[in-house]
């Protein structure tokens, strides 16, 4: 009895020191009600800053006591600064804080939002360019101690040193104007431009050349974590918890970011900038705020390779590990409790130890193993969960194949991936392997081979597999020998399946594009010095013609050699064409037209037991194109139908308008700006081409035909000419029963089209006329005077120089050769401009890059006319120009 009310009167003790314990934790949290603290935002409010909104919105901070201010960021604000000053306690910024903390700066990362950068370069998508490597010799704008992974990308590329960077002014209009090629900006903003505009502008993201920073963090400086590091826990725990709700009812945070917050962007922008944030955050696969300090060596180390961070520099003290105790601060709240427990439960040992010791050490063992056996299995699920997650989002399906009985199994996945339902896979290898490409079996075959050979090898194979709705995909394996024990003898490989068709066929063009390239290179080499021997052919034979004293016989001959000259600079037009080097020009075209004049000249070409049968069902058929251009398209898709045909069959041309959009368009680099397009048909009853076959070609060289048959160039030429028609164009053949090239060219308004019907225009000026080959310069001096122009010469830029700088004041035009040796014509140009820059210039040139010529025209140049050219062309486009300047 005794025994009982002296544990009756322990009780009642510990009772009230809990009842102390308590009423001091609930002072201490009343006191810190009042404890208000400044977040910097890096720009105004819009989705990027959500988890901000929700932990104020939810009452997170206020359930640890905080009062929160948002500060918005605005532009020239350094958020480092406004934090360590203590004008704000906390801020955001990329992991460029790297570089402040190794400048001395103690700024303290506390979370990582996103796990990937949203940072990249905008480019124009009809640039040309598509890759960091196309950037050289090009302008682009840079913020270097903000663009680390887009410098690291360029180094890493080998072009960092080629490129002219020019400091970021946030003018993202330079980019769609064309003066300057790349811009760095926001992946997650669709915010720059007006809706149409956006869809000009593509990506080079970073992360797809193996440079993985970390995007946006929460930070806060030395001072704040040393003197008030609870607060500071308090403030990333209650940050991240509203993270993980704003990525979880993003429409709910949307309405609070307009109502509330004002948010200068639309609820569309908003919408989208949220979608990629999923992507760039991963809130259901990676823990928020989660960050590792693998990733942070190897930013660092990017940074000290760019020579931006010392060599000698460390993270110690960089993220907020270094300061706070990593006991969690629901302890703080429960630790008067443990400790009231563990006297009470003492207590209670001690007065029932005689009787249930040997009971209670039995109960809780059995306790222990039921409870690690539960957390054992919460924790395969989970982890199973997460990766069936990570496997469904990468494409990825687990195969397993028992070599001995011949069975393969899949995953769900591969129904996905497939398109394809349980009771259409094969059962069994053998079945399977039959879908395979015919020309990869062999590349499997011998790589399964090698993987049952050698237990401690890895099987990776790529190859084509066809669909259950006959489309081929191309598959990345891999596999690994699998047995239970060491003892035991493998009976079967287990591996993953990627979908990789997408990758492959960005290979795809990536070749065809160099393919190009390097043909369009051999074009340009051999244009310039031919045009050149062409224009003075052309116009000596114009002035020759001139001679009254010619008979007709001699008027013929003369006739004939200006018909041979144009036919010559036609064909290396078309040379130029192929290797998309030439300096086409654009107008209003009507197809109809082109496709009924063709009709009569290729009837002259293939055989007679062709037929061509055209029909127009197109009510707007004018197209933005060059007439000889669109001809070459048509006569070389019917010449290569003639030949499929054995020159023996049908060939079917029809036109139609459509309306189409971009879901259209998927797999072209063409972005549609139109809604109406023409489509050209061209059917034939050929041979049809093979299915393994047909992705080759528009290569470059590919040819079916027989040596001396074919060069192999022509359907790269379509290829090439369609593409800079902003058209897109498509196959489908079908062996023994025939092909269809289909055609896509988007709509312009009839009005636009116009035709000058006049002949030589007679003028009056001075003229300085400027080229290395005499035979130009004394045809085109003819030329000139015979028009009624006084003429200047000089064969180089040396000479044209030094007769500017004394007669400027006289000289009404300059015509200017591009390409000569001592001083090329743009250093020339640039050099008569300063001299005097009201003066007109006119290029004269028998190849020249698009770039420079782009480039000078900006900078002033007039017209450019290509070699050779015609006394008619010369007239029109120098008193046109004399005029205007006049």
């Amino acid at each position: 009895m005794n025994n009982l009310k002296s544990l009756f009167k322990l009780f009642l003790v510990l009772y009230f020191l809990s009842f102390i314990a308590i009423h001091l934790k609930a002072q201490e949290n009343k006191s810190s009600d009042k404890d208000e603290v400044n977040l910097q935002l890096k720009w105004r409010h819009q989705f990027q800053f959500a988890g901000y909104y929700a932990a104020i919105e939810k009452g997170y901070y206020s359930e640890v006591g905080l009062k929160v201010k948002l500060i918005e960021g605005r532009s020239n604000l350094d958020f480092v600064q406004e934090v360590v000053s203590g004008r704000a306690q906390y801020g955001t910024e990329l992991p460029s804080l790297l570089v402040s903390r190794s400048k001395g700066i103690p700024v303290v990362v506390l979370a990582v939002i996103y796990q990937h950068s949203p940072y990249v370069l905008l480019i124009r998508k009809d640039s040309g360019i598509s890759n960091p490597t196309q950037l050289s010799g090009k302008k682009v704008f840079i913020e270097t101690w903000r663009s680390a992974s887009i410098l690291a990308m360029l180094k890493n590329e080998g072009v960092l040193k080629e490129i002219d960077f020019v400091k970021h002014k946030w003018d993202y209009q330079s980019v769609l104007d064309g003066k300057v090629s790349a811009v760095p900006g926001y992946i997650t903003n669709n915010s720059y431009f007006s809706e149409d505009k956006m869809k000009l502008l593509g990506v080079i993201n970073p992360l797809t050349y193996g440079i993985d920073f970390y995007g946006d963090c929460l930070f806060t400086s030395e001072i704040e974590i040393i003197e008030n590091p609870k607060r500071a826990m308090a403030f990333r725990a209650a940050s991240l918890k509203g993270w993980e709700y704003a990525m979880n009812h993003t429409d709910d945070m949307i309405d609070i970011i307009i109502n509330k917050y004002k948010s200068k962007s639309s609820r569309r922008n908003l919408i989208y900038e949220s979608e990629q944030m999923k992507k760039l955050i991963f809130p259901k696969l990676v823990e928020m705020g989660h960050m590792n300090s693998g990733r942070w060596n190897h930013i660092l180390d990017t940074y000290q390779r760019l020579n931006m961070i010392d060599n000698d520099f460390d993270l110690k003290g960089f993220t907020y590990k270094d300061y706070i105790n990593q006991t969690p601060m629901w302890m703080d709240w429960i630790r008067p409790f443990i400790v009231i427990a563990l006297m009470i439960g003492m207590a209670f040992i001690l007065w029932n130890i005689q009787l249930q010791k040997s009971v209670r050490s039995k109960t809780m063992q059995l306790q222990q193993n039921q409870e690690a056996l539960e957390f054992s299995l919460q924790s395969v699920t989970k982890s199973e969960q997460r990766l069936s997650l990570a496997l469904s989002a990468s494409k990825s399906i687990i195969w397993e194949w028992n070599f001995q009985t011949g069975e393969i199994s899949f995953d769900s996945n591969y129904f996905n991936v497939l398109g394809c339902e349980p009771f259409e896979v094969d059962k069994y290898y053998d079945d399977w392997k039959k879908n395979i490409h015919v020309d990869d079996v062999s590349v499997l075959d011998e790589a399964m081979a090698l993987n049952l050979s050698d237990s401690s090898s890895e099987m990776l194979v790529e190859f084509r597999f066809k669909t259950p709705a006959n489309n081929w995909i191309w598959l990345l394996g891999k596999g690994k020998l699998w047995k239970n024990d060491d003892n035991e003898v493998p009976k079967k490989i287990i591996g993953i399946l990627a979908d990789v068709t997408e990758r492959k066929q960005s290979e795809f063009q990536m070749i065809q594009s160099r393919k190009m390239e390097a043909v369009g290179q051999l074009a340009g080499g051999i244009a310039h010095d031919f045009n050149n021997l062409l224009a003075g052919i052309l116009g000596l034979a114009t002035i020759l013609k001139k001679n009254e004293a010619n008979d007709k016989r001699t008027i013929k001959f003369i006739d004939l050699i200006i018909q041979a000259s144009e036919q010559a600079a036609d064909l290396t037009s078309k040379l130029l064409t192929f290797g998309r080097k030439g300096n086409t020009t654009f107008r209003p075209v009507d197809l109809d037209e082109v496709i009924e004049s063709g009709i009569e000249l290729i009837n002259r070409i293939i055989d007679k037991n062709v037929e061509i049968n055209f029909i127009s069902n197109a009510d707007e058929s004018i197209v933005m194109g060059d007439n000889s251009q669109i001809l070459n398209v048509l006569m070389n898709l019917c010449i290569n139908a003639a030949h499929a045909m054995n020159s023996n069959g049908e060939i079917n041309i029809r036109t139609k308008n459509i309306l189409i959009d971009n879901k259209n368009f998927q797999k072209s680099n063409i972005d549609v700006h139109v809604d109406k397009y023409v489509e050209i048909e061209f059917s034939d009853s050929g041979h049809g081409i093979p299915a393994e076959k047909i992705d080759k070609i528009f290569e470059p060289f590919y040819t079916t035909k027989n040596i001396g048959k074919g060069t192999g160039l022509g359907l790269s030429t379509v290829y090439a000419i369609i593409q800079d028609h902003q058209g897109t164009i498509d196959v489908q053949s079908e062996v023994d029963v025939g092909t269809t090239f289909i055609i896509r060219l988007p709509v312009v308004n009839e009005a636009q089209l116009t035709t000058d019907h006049s002949g030589i225009i007679q003028g009056t000026g001075k003229i300085l006329l400027i080229d290395d080959e005499e035979l130009v310069l004394s045809t085109t001096k003819e030329f000139l005077e015979d028009l009624n122009y006084q003429v200047l010469i000089a064969s180089n830029g040396i000479e044209a120089i030094e007769i500017f700088k004394k007669s400027f004041q006289e000289i009404d035009l300059v015509l200017l050769d591009m390409i000569m040796p001592e001083m090329h014509g743009r250093e020339v140009f640039y050099k008569l401009s300063e001299i005097c820059s009201s003066c007109p210039v006119i290029i004269l040139s028998g190849f020249s890059e698009p770039d420079d010529i782009s480039e000078l025209k900006i900078a002033g140049v007039h017209e450019f006319i290509s070699k050779p050219f015609k006394k008619v062309e010369l007239s029109k486009i120098i008193k046109k120009v004399i005029s205007k300047n006049a």
